[in-house]
């Protein structure tokens, strides 16, 4: 078994009550905290320290069709703590994980010092089963200037995104 990567098994998602889907997403610098199955609903977390500049989320959703409707409604539900408010919805994009393109949000969440931006994508169930995985990245910015124009322009989450994959994972289990 690859030490750098993180592997999610379809037994457990299974003890864990989530829908059974297998993915595997390799462990980069400066993600430092990782944690699987940290919350109900909740696969995998990994942030680059405590203070989470970077952010790699990975939680469940059931829903039978996706559409930049379907996936904002399911952004708004996963960030409707007060800590996150305002959020604010901001372009239509994609996102290439999994080896599909798949649809995206951007967003941010908070302002001032404790703004964050995020990116959110879909990634249906591979047998078709109405649920799947909503996979966000995310990065504190505060106030300072942005030097990139997408989330995924930081090449921690471009790679995130490219090591991403779901399969019958080869591990013991």
């Amino acid at each position: 078994m690859d030490e750098k990567m993180i592997y999610s098994t379809i037994t457990e998602a299974w003890n864990h009550d989530l829908p059974p889907i297998e993915f595997s997403v390799e462990r980069l610098e400066p993600m430092r905290r990782t944690v699987k199955f940290p919350q109900r609903d909740y696969y995998l977390t990994m942030s680059s320290d405590a203070d989470s500049d970077v952010s790699f989320i990975v939680k469940s959703y059931k829903e039978k069709e996706i559409t930049y409707d379907v996936l904002e409604k399911m952004i708004r539900q996963a960030f409707s703590a007060n800590k996150h408010i305002p959020l604010r919805m901001g372009q239509k994009t994609t996102v290439n994980l999994a080896g599909k393109t798949r649809i995206a949000l951007e967003f941010t969440t908070s302002r001032g010092a404790t703004k964050r931006r995020w990116c959110g994508a879909t990634v249906p169930a591979p047998d078709g089963a109405p649920y799947g995985l909503l996979v966000l990245f995310g990065e504190h910015v505060g106030i300072k200037e942005l030097k990139t124009d997408r989330v995924l322009d930081n090449p921690v989450h471009s790679a995130l995104a490219a090591s991403f994959s779901l399969s019958d994972i080869d591990v013991a289990r």
